[in-house]
């Protein structure tokens, strides 16, 4: 079983000393995070400085982050395992999420326990694991793993893309997996005056006041860029290898499902699965879907700019 405590809140932006605790308060895609520790060096982390934002009065995810002598292992199996360095348990109505690496030793470093609706919750961190300098507690891939959750309650999504903003206000986004070229457009986008990228990697999509909004995050790619702003979807280009410059538009049911691939759904909530399934089919009926394969060169923006 996973043990708990507390209450909760956020990362770099930090404000002074409130009662001996510090606070930062951050946004990513609309997600407003407070976390707050009595250890200053545990909330500096650095990829969210572009998104830290003012205090409001109240944080949409409010985290503690506090030290703990050491974590034990959950002895249950998870409900999710990523793949990677974390792992859902579930306790109740309580959310647990453990980080672990064979690199710094066989006990969880990590520990993130949040209530059901991702509102309130704590972040600790096993001294054991780091008996030297402190580690930023919030780093990736904590920071975007609570942001996904958040956001699946909340009408929005995740997608494997990069957004950008051209020097008229036209938002394109183009989504591809790993390698389908997302880093090089970025690149070949930010050589025009004027243009603004989101994100050369994770770009968040979501429904507010009756439109559709994409963001960009802090979790970059190769290119590096990484901005807070947020615009209103255009069109939308899923990348395909080949060789030449080619845009075909795309019917809204395989456009859905090749964005559902290039996507982050949380898949072990039948609920936030039905909801992303139902925004995709949203975004498709309401934003024109175009397959895009090109060459890396300035040829295949100008074609961008004339179609679409």
């Amino acid at each position: 079983m996973i043990s708990s405590a507390a209450t909760a809140v956020p990362p770099d932006h930090l404000s002074p000393p409130t009662c001996n605790f510090f606070e930062c308060d951050y946004s990513v895609g609309g997600v407003s995070v407070r976390a707050s520790s009595a250890d200053a060096e545990l909330l500096r982390c650095a990829a969210l400085r572009k998104f830290a934002s003012a205090r409001a009065s109240e944080a949409q995810l409010d985290l503690a982050v506090r030290w703990v002598p050491k974590l034990e292992s959950p002895s249950a199996a998870p409900d999710f395992d990523s793949g990677g360095v974390w792992r859902l348990y579930r306790q109740g109505r309580s959310l647990g999420f453990d980080f672990q690496s064979s690199i710094l030793g066989s006990r969880p470093y990590k520990r993130a326990l949040v209530d059901e609706s991702l509102s309130h919750g704590e972040i600790l961190v096993s001294r054991e694991c780091f008996p030297g300098a402190p580690p930023n507690a919030l780093e990736y891939p904590l920071d975007e793993v609570l942001v996904l959750h958040k956001l699946a309650k909340l009408d929005g999504l995740e997608l494997h893309a990069c957004g950008v903003i051209d020097a008229s206000g036209t938002a394109r986004l183009f989504v591809g997996h790993s390698g389908d070229g997302k880093s090089t457009l970025s690149r070949l986008w930010a050589q025009r005056p004027g243009v603004s990228i989101l994100s050369d990697d994770r770009i968040i999509v979501r429904h507010q006041d009756r439109r559709l909004w994409m963001y960009g995050t802090p979790w970059h790619g190769d290119a590096g860029f990484a901005n807070p702003l947020r615009t209103q979807l255009g069109a939308i280009f899923i990348l395909a290898h080949g060789r030449e410059n080619q845009i075909t538009p795309l019917a809204a049911a395989p456009a859905a499902a090749q964005l559902f691939a290039r996507s982050f759904p949380v898949f072990h909530d039948g609920d936030a699965l039905a909801s992303h399934a139902a925004l995709l089919s949203d975004v498709v009926a309401s934003v024109p879907c175009y397959r895009f394969s090109f060459l890396p060169e300035t040829s295949c923006i100008e074609m961008v700019l004339t179609c679409c």
